[in-house]
């Protein structure tokens, strides 16, 4: 492979299982990111395998965390999307890590018959309306339970439709070049677009039209 690469959300349920085969593809250097801490089963495989998989511990969604982890060729994150408060956010971030290739698998709805890019919010919906969306694929905290406000991430907050979630992904700055989709579940391979992605909230970049303006005033 050749590649720097990188799994964002590499620990739940995984231990860093695509960090490992990564490697063993000849990723250049492989990287393993969450929010979660190395679990047993990492420190053991990466012991057997006497791997040089590196590890780091934050948040996606913090700008600070990400400022020190540079860039990779290929980011590789499953599992993660529909589990953020905020996915165009995340996309963004995600964005900011990305030399070229973003692969991303999630969780989807069906499509509603006329209606594109629908996306349905979980968290406090009252019983009924959880079973429309229970998938009975176990434990999915918001769906088939109440939400739970000390769980943060989780939860299960979205429930992207197809046409929604391409949509999310093209306006981050995505060029989509490959999918898989199945009934309740998509993986898409993008690259980065030559379309600038959005200035988010809280991160705000000045445009350089506003930025000339404000010159002109304070130079007055």
């Amino acid at each position: 492979m050749d590649k720097t690469f990188i799994d964002v959300g590499c620990m739940w349920g995984v231990n860093g299982f695509f960090t490992f085969l990564a490697e063993e593809l000849g990723a250049k250097e492989s990287t393993g990111f969450d929010i979660y801490p190395q679990s047993d089963e990492f420190r053991k495989m990466h012991a057997e395998k006497k791997s040089k998989v590196k590890f780091v511990q934050g948040d996606i969604n913090s700008k600070k965390d990400l400022d020190d982890l540079g860039k990779f060729d290929v980011v590789y994150c499953t599992g993660l999307l529909y589990h953020v408060p905020d996915p165009i956010y995340t996309l963004n971030r995600l964005r900011q890590i990305s030399n070229d290739l973003l692969i991303i698998g999630t969780a989807i709805i069906p499509e509603i018959n006329g209606i594109q890019n629908c996306a349905v919010y979980y968290p406090l919906l009252d019983e009924k309306q959880r079973k429309i969306w229970d998938l009975k694929q176990g434990d999915q905290i918001a769906i088939n339970s109440p939400y739970d406000y000390k769980q943060g991430y989780g939860n299960w907050l979205w429930g992207f439709s197809e046409s929604c979630l391409e949509s999310m992904i093209k306006t981050s700055g995505f060029d989509i070049i490959e999918k898989s989709v199945g009934k309740f579940y998509s993986y898409i391979v993008c690259r980065i677009s030559k379309e600038e992605f959005m200035h988010v909230s809280g991160d705000w970049v000045v445009p350089e039209y506003r930025k000339n303006i404000e010159s002109v005033i304070s130079s007055k």
